[in-house]
């Protein structure tokens, strides 16, 4: 032999149950006349019983990755033998909303005292009727409700909170506001490509200019003569851009009454002049974010939901999938493990988490 070549092989052993068996010692005393039986370890309730790490993959499959009623009882028939019935899950499922319920408070508490939060509301389906789910959320924690109207916002807030240009968060007292750029830079893109309008152009300029400014000052104040000087200009545009629709000849008017319509390019000048503060909010606060991605990241999990699913029939339903999805998302935020964060719902050992 002149040598050795190795090769390695990286697999998963098939799954397999394992069956603990607890024993309570039954004793009689002869001085009282009484039989004692140990107790049992916390947890163990019945003669026959499923752990605690079946019932936290049965929660992870059904709240993480949105598996249907059937496939998952097919999912733990085919992986470990065991048929899971559609009851003894929704009883695991009730179990972990009922003990979020004070994880619930603590994270809303945290969220309506940050600093900075994200704002953010998506339609869907519940018992055939339409429902909202509001999500406020910050870098480290997530918080769903659900309301059948979709102005019934959080109250008590402070600080800063970010979203998008619905006038209903206007309604917020107590805050200050900052606008998601993202939607400007889409709606200045669309003016550029359709309605051909140069302002537009240097609008989109000016705020990934700002951007990189504020990333290239990301651990020190951006200098005040910078701030100025992007915000002299990007009030020069917006002159420049209602100038230009002064230009143009009016759009007929619908009715005898009501105001003069005007243009897509003209109502987005409109209310980035009205609102300048909030649009340009991250570049004088660098806590203030410069999107409201963090909270549509948030709700893509509710979209994924309504196309596996087509929404929830019941309101209990609804209501344990915002619960148990804020506490899954601010886990995650957390940088801990999913599944054995959610396995300590069974245990009674919820993590304290730190930074929320």
């Amino acid at each position: 032999m002149i040598g050795i070549v190795k090769r390695q092989v990286f697999d998963i052993p098939p799954p397999k149950i394992e069956v603990t068996e607890h024993q309570a010692e039954v004793k009689y005393c002869e001085c009282c006349n009484k039989t004692i039986t140990a107790a049992f370890p916390a947890g163990v309730l019945a003669p026959v019983q499923y752990g605690e790490v079946i019932r936290s993959w049965s929660v992870y499959y059904q709240y993480q990755h949105f598996i249907p009623e059937d496939r998952l009882q097919q999912l733990f028939y085919d992986l470990y033998g065991i048929q899971l019935a559609t009851a003894t899950r929704t009883g695991y499922n009730r179990i972990a909303f009922d003990t979020l319920a004070s994880f619930e408070e603590s994270v809303l508490s945290a969220v309506k005292t940050a600093a900075v939060k994200n704002l953010d509301e998506t339609g869907f389906r519940v018992a055939g009727k339409t429902q909202w789910l509001h999500v406020a959320s910050t870098k480290t924690a997530t918080y769903y409700h659900i309301s059948p109207k979709r102005k019934s916002l959080l109250d008590g807030l402070s600080g800063t909170v970010i979203h998008d240009h619905w006038k209903s968060y206007y309604n917020l007292g107590g805050v200050e506001h900052a606008l998601c750029n993202q939607h400007h830079l889409h709606e200045l893109k669309a003016i550029t490509e359709h309605d051909k309008e140069p302002w537009a152009q240097a609008m989109t300029r000016l705020l990934r200019v700002a951007l990189r400014c504020r990333h290239f000052n990301e651990h020190h104040a951006i200098p005040v003569a910078r701030i100025k000087r992007l915000t002299n200009i990007y009030k020069k545009i917006i002159r420049d851009g209602l100038a230009y629709h002064e230009t143009l000849p009016p759009l007929p008017c619908k009715g005898k009454q009501g105001r003069q319509p005007r243009r897509t390019g003209h109502n987005l000048l409109w209310r980035l002049f009205h609102y300048k503060q909030d649009v340009l909010r991250f570049f004088h606060d660098l806590a203030v974010p410069f999107t409201n991605n963090d909270a549509e990241r948030d709700l893509r999990m509710m979209k994924c939901k309504q196309k596996i699913s087509g929404g929830f029939r019941t309101a209990q339903g609804a209501e344990q999938f915002a619960r148990i999805r804020g506490f899954i998302s601010t886990i995650r935020k957390q940088g801990l493990s999913i599944i054995s964060s959610i396995q300590s719902i069974f245990s009674g050992t919820i993590p304290v988490l730190s930074g929320i």
